[in-house]
């Protein structure tokens, strides 16, 4: 991923933290805000980021939708949990493309055999731009630029 060093970034659905504590580390003067649903997930993300010496992000356990109704965000990173359904990507993607600036950027990482073609596909209809960047061990990753009005998703 490539992000500013003044971001203001989100990894939606942070998991134990691993992207967003790569971004920490790699632009420490970026805000970085890690959010999950899952309470475990939350408590190994905070415990990672200070065991790796990004203790100046900020976790927030809770569902994205409802947290972030107002604040935007420059990029949003992400490995999406693609075996929660279909249904719960588009949902995920659509919400992604809300909470982004206008010129934000959204950043996926996830497995080919798992439909990272087709959530790829999908990120067409939510954003201007799309490309797959780099694809090695059976993981793609996945840029959308440009988020599109979304007319009350």
């Amino acid at each position: 991923m490539e992000l500013s060093e003044q971001a203001d970034v989100l990894d939606w659905g942070c998991g134990w933290g691993l992207l967003g504590i790569v971004a920490a580390l790699t632009w420490p003067q970026a805000r970085v805000t890690l959010v999950d649903i899952n309470e475990r997930a939350c408590a190994l993300a905070k415990a990672n980021a200070e065991r790796n010496g990004a203790s100046h992000v900020e976790v927030i356990c809770g569902d994205a939708t409802e947290l972030f109704t107002e604040q935007r965000f420059d990029a949003v990173i992400c490995n999406p949990p693609i075996s929660a359904g279909r249904s719960l990507m588009l949902a995920m993607m659509a919400n992604v493309a809300r909470v982004l600036r206008p010129q934000g950027a959204f950043w996926m990482v996830a497995h080919t055999r798992k439909g990272a073609k087709r959530l790829q596909r999908d990120l067409a209809d939510l954003f201007d731009d799309v490309e797959r960047v780099n694809m090695r061990g059976g993981y793609r990753v996945v840029n959308a630029t440009g988020p599109l009005p979304l007319g009350g998703v």
